[in-house]
């Protein structure tokens, strides 16, 4: 074999261990895919819904791995530890069934004589939450605002909804790992709505930027890093009626929890209240701060100096607003 049929060979190996076998989304409804053959495809899960509960409860263990007894205790809260630890065997059984390859590679493990079950790393069963956390870390240490952008539109796909929402009322899912995970996974999404966000309006698509954190806010009125972001851009379309009204829902929603408006947030309200002109230049407050040049938006001093009604303001607007303005839909 020549030095180059060795080459081919070894990356096609690599590539080989490297890629994943099965996927798994836990955003949204539950979804489990194989990637390569399985050694069996009966949904023996369905039966026994246990199985399927251990594999998310496994998902959200820290290094995905769990003491049997812990794992017991957690699905079998009610019943005595020799049953549960029973229940727990037949459930791993299944599970372990399910995630088999028919080249039989097991993607549930047992570690330290069989005390600790263990699912495969992220290479091998692909996990949508991992991979957005993954997909966010590169985007924020990238240098090309292109592939930054590509990366945070992909990550934006893999969320499909509620975590776990299949769960929500089972008692396992009240347990600290799974908050934790939970609370973890809305940091990591306002982050990506965030930086998906800056990274349109660097791209001079302030469309798919309102339209980003608008989807965002009519599911999360209160994340006002976000909020701030969205009032900023539609002061710059003249849209303070429209601005005003999230700002006053915000403060509404943020009292009812004890909570105040941020400074900024307050000080943009006033601004937008008043109607007074905005600045040449704003930021953005983030950990990567973006400062915006109002030609990323509209033309600034044509806006500004156009009342409120005025025929020529549908010119300055950009498409969308347009069309959201002749449909009265939108109050500028």
């Amino acid at each position: 074999m020549n030095e180059q049929s060795m080459t081919e060979l070894a990356e096609s190996e690599t590539s080989r261990i490297l890629s994943p076998r099965a996927r798994v989304f836990l955003s949204g409804t539950f979804q489990f895919t194989w990637l390569v053959p399985p050694l069996t495809t009966e949904p023996l899960w369905n039966g026994r819904t246990s199985a399927r509960a251990l594999l998310k409860l496994l998902l959200c263990a820290p290094e995905r791995q769990a003491p049997r007894g812990v794992l017991a205790g957690i699905l079998w809260p009610e019943t005595d530890e020799a049953k549960a630890r029973e229940s727990l065997r037949a459930a791993a059984k299944v599970l372990r069934k399910m995630l088999r390859t028919a080249e039989g590679e097991d993607l549930l493990e047992n570690r330290q004589q069989g005390e600790i079950l263990k699912l495969a790393e992220q290479d091998r069963l692909w996990v949508d939450v991992d991979a957005v956390e993954d997909a966010l870390t590169r985007a924020s240490r990238g240098t090309n605002p292109d592939e930054t952008l590509r990366l945070l539109q992909q990550a934006q796909s893999w969320l499909r909804g509620e975590f776990l929402a299949d769960d929500l009322d089972q008692e396992w899912s009240g347990y600290h790992w799974v908050k934790q995970r939970k609370q973890a996974l809305w940091m990591t999404r306002c982050r990506l709505v965030r930086l998906l966000a800056d990274s349109y309006v660097k791209h001079r698509q302030i469309d798919q930027a309102q339209e980003t954190l608008e989807r965002h806010i009519a599911r999360f009125p209160t994340d006002q890093d976000a909020l701030y972001r969205l009032l900023a851009l539609l002061e710059r379309q003249g849209c303070f009626e429209q601005a005003c009204i999230l700002y006053e829902r915000a403060k509404r929603l943020l009292d009812g929890k004890g909570k105040k408006p941020t400074e900024q947030l307050k000080a943009l309200y006033e601004r937008v209240r008043n109607a007074e002109p905005p600045p040449a230049y704003f930021s953005i407050p983030n950990t990567q701060e973006i400062t915006i040049k109002p030609e990323a938006f509209i033309r600034e001093s044509a806006l500004s100096a156009t009342p409120p009604g005025d025929p020529q303001l549908e010119n300055l607007l950009p498409q969308r607003s347009q069309s959201l303005l002749k449909a009265g839909l939108l109050s500028c």
